[in-house]
């Protein structure tokens, strides 16, 4: 009867080591997996933020700066991702990191207007499109306006924004040919 008491006891305490075994080991994934998850949002942060100081500086640059091949007519914001896919782009390099951009020309805007002191503008409007690579492709697109030569707005009542920066997108890649909104 000692014995069985004794096999019983045995079994019990190697059930016992192996059930806390299995939860440490199921700690330890999860600490893991965290940490994972931790790098990785640290790492798209970081991205964004690079990929908005890269379209801020292209912005700041003057329309005669920017190549006339990086510069198209488009108004499908999607239009251009696409354009990215195929390679047909501007690229270049800051501090081994590969962007590539691509601005498109939405023309002038003469009903969006802007007023400094007493004089009217009409807007021209710009979008920006930079993209970074890697494990998934990142895109930003800024949408910015400058002031432009005054012109009557005829259709209907003209709308007063600011100059600069209008809105922003911030696009993941999550498989081919398919774009999730980020933020």
């Amino acid at each position: 009867m000692i014995a069985r008491q004794q096999g019983l006891i045995l079994f019990s305490t190697i059930m016992m080591v192996c059930l806390l075994t299995v939860l440490v080991l199921s700690h330890m994934q999860m600490a893991l997996l965290y940490l994972k998850s931790y790098t990785h949002r640290n790492r798209q942060y970081h991205l964004f933020h690079a990929l908005e100081q890269e379209a801020i500086k292209l912005i700041n640059m003057g329309v005669g700066e920017w190549r006339s091949d990086c510069i198209a007519d488009m108004d499908n914001p999607n239009a251009v991702l696409r354009r990215f896919e195929t390679h047909n782009n501007c690229r270049y390099l800051v501090d081994k990191e590969q962007y590539a951009f691509f601005i498109e020309d939405l023309g002038l805007f003469p009903c969006m207007q802007r007023v400094i002191g007493t004089k009217r503008y009409s807007t021209h409007q710009w979008r920006v499109t930079v993209a970074a690579g890697g494990d998934t492709v990142s895109f930003i697109q800024l949408r910015f306006a400058r002031l432009a030569d005054y012109i009557p707005c005829d259709s209907r009542q003209p709308v007063f924004i600011p100059s600069g920066l209008l809105s922003w997108r911030y696009l993941l890649q999550a498989s081919q040919g398919v774009f999730v909104d980020a933020v």
